[in-house]
């Protein structure tokens, strides 16, 4: 399998948008209601992903051929997002895409990546050098959950 990772054009943003809501619903069903899930399909949704590129968030992407199967953003010095559909997931995609990120960060000259990540992914932030830093208490669907602040400095 050939993978490319390419920065993504606003063109882009069904394709984030459905990869990531698809990612969601597929790796997260077991650790969120439906409730909570509802609000992170519309928290991606293509207009609030419009919304976000406007704001100077850069999509990354990985390609199988000529399928977007693993999304992931940088915002500043946050890595808001980093999703690899199910089935594309322990092939080491991810891990070509977050190291394509970290690139772009580090030619920003950017000091440290921030991010929060849900507990059932720590372990593969760490392997990169992230620090947990809390766990921080958040709420959607007025249901409470935790994730896990974790930072990077290069």
């Amino acid at each position: 399998m050939e993978i490319t990772i390419t920065r993504l054009k606003p063109a882009k943003i069904p394709s984030i948008s459905k990869v990531v809501r698809d990612t969601i619903r597929d790796s997260w069903q077991n650790i969120f209601s439906q409730d909570i899930l509802d609000e992170f399909y519309e928290q991606y949704s293509p207009l609030n992903l419009e919304k976000d590129l406007a704001n100077g968030a850069e999509y990354f992407g990985a390609f199988n051929e000529d399928k977007l199967i693993a999304v992931g953003c940088l915002r500043n010095d946050h890595l808001p997002i980093l999703f690899v559909e199910h089935d594309f997931q322990k092939q080491g995609i991810g891990t070509k895409l977050y190291l394509a990120i970290e690139n772009a960060a580090k030619r920003k000259n950017l000091d440290n990546f921030v991010l929060e990540a849900v507990p059932e992914v720590d372990s593969f932030y760490e392997r990169f050098g992230f620090k947990k830093v809390e766990k921080i208490r958040k709420e959607k669907a007025g249901e409470e959950y935790f994730n896990t602040l974790m930072t990077k400095s290069f």
